[in-house]
């Protein structure tokens, strides 16, 4: 009657394992721990078993036996409280391999230890007809040892709470609150021998929330999702195994679920016949950059490019090639070198960084990471700290180009450009963050925080004293494409009591419809204010005649390359020498950039051109070298 719970235990681990051992997985070191503490959890409910029939049957086996067995099933009830410990320091200390063995080598100490100690001093058992249970030293040790490791892992599971997943967290916790209650019955119910069976249950959990095969595959490709890329790349690298990452991204050109379930299976099955590899889907992503389609390939013996023409092969072969080509666009990023990742966590970031941040383009169908590549990554994300930083401490420079009038023959305007500071005091130019904050969505606030500046200029410095009109300031697209933007620039003006008359708005072309809707709005507000606009950039390819027409603009500002193309093209000279009478013919004013030679200059002046901007009168300067310099060469 007293090994009823322990067969039942036995029962429920044999059940637990044929489904296990049946279940297509990923050999993983969380795996080999699952059967360890099966394993454990069987020989101890088995010693029980059999430690009982001894003291049950003491005609048939010798007392030096039944003792052996009771120690020894004690030294097992040791070795299960234990395995709580060891999952949870395996969860919390992923990437840290050296404290880990630390501490698993102070566990195994202390199972070594008590378990001399269990067997050097006295042990008896007590048997009636209700109870059957053991007492003495070796018992106190076993119960104090236990008692050590549960309290243990309960405190180390909620300080790493955060680290741990959920659902690890919560089992461990509903494992150790197993033992406990299992504990507290048999102490005060000595007949009800319920600890072993209590381990046995907890592993129902273990499994149903961690270790279930199920759980890491995905249900539409039937390969393994990313739940499990995490500790399958871990323990690559631990075991220093060279290999390579491809990460294939689906890019969706139909919006038919249909067409994409078949195309998707259709690719995961040609990746799946590549054996000696692992393959990851992403479908259902548990990473933290998010891809609705894609797959990752872990490369072993092999090269990615025999990879890559073996894919291309197997895709040929398949009746679905088109259908296929139909519904996604592949785009390949390859680390031929995993090592210079260290670590999945390396991995992730990197990831993060590449899809969702979009911090360097992937331009390229196959897309090669190296180290260099990362390099560039890394001082991205410092940039992306400084200019944070500069934002928040209002590290803001904003320098001055001044503008030339043909006209007026003095300089009548200027260009506002930012710099940011760091905090030496560094001036970082805005080919170094200026990407960077429209990855991060800081360009409106940098944006805001230069007119918010060249506003408490005209303030301090009246232009009208320095022979000056306006100043221009850029307005980004995302900042075009702010329905307040107008209203919220006519409050910066008018708590500054600047004219609308001394703002002249830059704008580069934008290709949305929608956006050029809003930012039509937002024009017709501010020319209602008394702002007038500029069109930046024409001849790089992103303003263009036609957008003239549609833009209310005053200016056109004539990109450098156009610029140098008529000086040096005669072909290009006559084209660009018409789309200046067309421009001219609109009633609308040109700028000339990028003027900085002597050369340039006596050019330039030939044309039928309003204003001249370049190195050759002034690079941009503070605002107090830019006041000297107008000072100096309008008020003369």
């Amino acid at each position: 009657m007293f090994i009823a719970f322990q067969t039942a235990g036995m029962v429920i681990i044999l059940i637990i394992a044929s489904f296990y051992l049946a279940q297509k997985r990923l050999t993983l070191k969380s795996g080999f721990l699952f059967l360890l503490v099966s394993l454990a959890t069987f020989l101890l409910l088995f010693l029980d078993i059999f430690s009982i029939e001894c003291i049950l049957h003491q005609d048939l086996f010798s007392y030096d036996l039944t003792i052996f067995l009771c120690k020894l099933y004690l030294v097992f009830l040791v070795i299960e409280s234990s395995m709580g410990l060891i999952y949870a320091v395996n969860g919390a200390l992923k990437y840290n391999l050296k404290i880990r063995w630390v501490i698993y080598s102070i566990i195994i100490l202390l199972i070594i230890a008590s378990g001399i100690l269990m067997f050097m001093y006295d042990l008896k058992f007590v048997v009636t007809d209700k109870e059957l249970y053991t007492e003495g030293t070796s018992a106190y040790i076993c119960y104090i040892t236990t008692g050590i490791f549960i309290i243990t892992t309960i405190i180390y599971v909620i300080l790493n709470s955060k680290v741990l997943s959920k659902g690890k967290r919560d089992s461990l916790l509903i494992w150790m609150i197993f033992w406990i209650l299992a504990a507290l019955v048999q102490f005060f119910f000595k007949y009800i021998l319920v600890v072993g069976f209590a381990s046995a249950a907890a592993l129902i959990i273990i499994y149903v929330n961690l270790e279930n095969p199920a759980l890491s595959i995905d249900s539409e490709t039937s390969i393994f999702n990313f739940s499990v890329l995490e500790e399958c790349m871990t323990d690559f690298y631990e075991s220093k195994i060279d290999f390579k990452i491809v990460y294939i991204m689906l890019e969706n050109k139909s919006q038919n679920d249909q067409e994409r379930a078949k195309a998707t299976v259709l690719l995961s099955n040609i990746l799946s016949s590549f054996t000696n590899n692992k393959l990851f889907s992403s479908r259902n992503t548990y990473l933290t950059f998010k891809n609705e389609y894609g797959f990752i390939i872990l490369i072993r013996n092999s090269t990615t490019k025999d990879f890559f023409n073996l894919l291309d092969i197997r895709i040929k072969e398949t009746e679905y090639e088109h259908d296929y080509k139909n519904v996604f666009d592949l785009k390949v990023i390859l680390f031929e070198d995993s090592s210079i990742l260290k670590n999945y966590e390396g991995f992730n970031d990197i990831m993060t960084e590449l899809i969702d941040k979009k911090t360097i383009s992937l331009k390229n169908q196959i897309n090669y990471i190296d180290k260099s590549t990362i390099d560039k990554i890394e001082e991205a994300k410092k940039m992306a700290k400084v200019l944070q930083n500069a934002i928040d401490k209002d590290l803001i420079e904003v320098y001055y180009q001044p503008i030339f009038s043909k006209k007026d023959n003095r300089f009548t305007a200027a260009e506002a450009l930012i710099r940011i500071k760091d905090d030496d005091g560094n001036i970082i130019y805005p080919s170094s963050f200026i990407e960077i904050a429209e990855k991060n969505g800081l360009i409106s606030t940098l944006g805001e925080m230069v007119f918010v500046h060249v506003c408490k200029f005209i303030k301090e410095n009246n232009l009208n004293s320095l022979n000056m009109n306006y100043i221009e300031v850029n307005l980004s697209v995302i900042q075009c494409g702010n329905p307040n933007l107008a209203d919220r620039y006519i409050s910066i003006m008018e708590e500054y009591n600047i004219e609308p008359s001394n703002i002249n708005l830059e704008i580069t072309e934008t290709a949305s419809t929608n956006l050029k809707q809003i930012m039509l709005k937002n024009m017709n507000k501010l020319i209602e204010y008394g702002v007038e606009f500029s069109l930046d950039d024409f001849g790089t390819g992103n303003s263009n005649l036609n957008y003239i027409i549609e833009m209310p603009v005053e200016i056109v500002k004539f990109d450098r390359i156009l610029v140098n193309s008529y000086f040096n093209d005669d072909k290009a000279k006559l084209v660009i020498s018409k789309i200046i009478e067309m421009i001219k013919s609109l009633n609308l004013s040109i700028v000339l950039e990028g003027i900085e030679d002597l050369d340039s200059i006596n050019k330039a002046l030939d044309m039928d051109i309003d204003y001249i901007q370049g190195f050759y009168y002034s690079r941009p300067v503070c605002k107090e070298e830019f006041i000297k310099f107008i000072k100096n060469n309008n008020l003369k």
